[in-house]
């Protein structure tokens, strides 16, 4: 299909743009659904069991439901880039799961403490800062949190607008 799609329009920066666009249409309105519809079903499940659970009047449960959506709309962006990037779905997931979710378990493990500040850095663990409900140590404010998330998400764009102008 991406050989149908390149030649139906040689301007290969429309068709990322339009792919980004659909996507962020699409997957955004169902993410916060999903993500609203969770935290509300979870925590009556929660308060009904005799459990202490967050509620919507906490301060910080609107900016993890609604982060969590964003949160997975970057990703998918950052998954849609790479694709462009690497030429490759295949390739672009790998670099995206393998980037973003597995290299940021092991290198906590694989570098030394020293490295600690500069992990914070990384992609999810700078997506988890503004998605999550509680601060863990050694993480980002929520705020620098988003501002260093959304700043991987519009390198990894940019990246692809680079090499498919190339």
């Amino acid at each position: 299909m991406i050989r149908v799609t390149m030649s139906t329009v040689p301007s290969r920066l429309p068709v990322l743009w339009a792919k980004i666009i659909i996507f962020v249409v699409v997957a955004l309105p169902a993410l916060v659904i999903s993500c609203v519809l969770a935290f509300t079903f979870g925590t009556h499940v929660l308060s009904s069991g005799g459990a202490v659970s967050a509620t919507w009047s906490d301060p910080t449960a609107v900016r993890a439901v609604f982060g969590s959506a964003v949160n997975l709309v970057g990703i998918g962006v950052m998954g849609i880039a790479l694709g462009f990037l690497t030429r490759s779905i295949a390739g672009g997931l790998a670099i995206l799961i393998g980037g973003v979710r597995v290299l940021s378990s092991l290198l906590p493990v694989l570098l030394p403490e020293s490295w600690s500040a500069v992990l914070k850095y990384m992609p999810s663990n700078a997506g988890q800062a503004f998605a999550s409900g509680t601060r863990m140590p050694g993480t980002l404010e929520p705020f620098p949190g988003a501002l260093v998330y959304f700043g991987w998400v519009i390198l990894s764009v940019i990246l692809a607008v680079f090499f498919l102008k190339k």
